[in-house]
């Protein structure tokens, strides 16, 4: 199976994350953490592993409640999409002055070929992790052969 991953890497984010970083201390305009992070869709990373019986994607995803994934297979890809909720604070209480961490919606897909089994994948979620198992379809798992 080959997994490929058709969105841009986050160095290009990163890069434009940066200038905008530079210009605002160099102007003395610090942008509102409302408004920090929503020049880009954010990305959560995945590790892709592979057993002699399954490929499993892990995605890093903290904070995400189970209701917010949506998960499905479209055209030969895996898509996840998901949203990470900003905290909601109270007049009275402790207010925001710096935000880094990634809101919003994200969209990831990953091209799966032919050789999964698409109607037993199954993902699991716990600990700010989401494994998604895609299971092999038997004509690409190995086979031993004994010898009589």
């Amino acid at each position: 199976m080959t997994l490929v991953h058709l969105y841009p890497s986050r160095a290009f984010e990163s890069t434009v994350s940066e200038i905008n970083r530079v210009f605002d201390q160099f102007f003395g305009e610090g942008r509102k953490p409302e408004q920090q992070n929503l020049d880009f869709t954010w990305a959560p990373r995945v590790d892709v592993a592979e057993t002699d019986n399954d490929f499993i994607l892990t995605m890093e995803v903290p904070g995400i409640s189970k209701k917010d994934f949506h998960i499905y297979v479209e055209d030969n890809s895996l898509v996840i999409e998901g949203e990470r909720h900003r905290p909601e604070l109270k007049e009275g209480e402790d207010q925001l002055i710096h935000a880094e961490r990634w809101y919003g919606k994200f969209h990831r897909r990953f091209k799966i070929g032919a050789d999964i089994q698409a109607d037993k994948i199954s993902a699991a979620y716990r600990d700010g992790l989401l494994s998604v198992r895609l299971p092999k379809a038997e004509k690409v798992k190995p086979k031993t052969i004994a010898i009589k």
